[in-house]
């Protein structure tokens, strides 16, 4: 279940050609996927950058309500 302060996010995801969806593997194990690839040590920090950079070219005011 997505909340709903990230409807706008989720749509504007939808919209792009690819997505890439990042989850905790554990809470996912009974959905079917294409490909599974685990990356690691990837901090708050990393995380901070990754969503601020993303929406650095979209929504930029969607990306701080996000993170904050």
């Amino acid at each position: 279940m997505i909340p709903e302060y990230l409807y706008s996010v989720e749509q504007e995801l939808l919209t792009k050609s690819y997505l890439l969806l990042t989850s905790r593997t554990y809470a996912a194990y009974n959905f079917p996927y294409d490909i599974q690839i685990q990356i690691q040590n990837f901090t708050e920090t990393d995380m901070e950058n990754y969503i601020s950079n993303y929406f650095s070219f979209t929504l930029r005011t969607t990306g701080r309500e996000c993170w904050t």
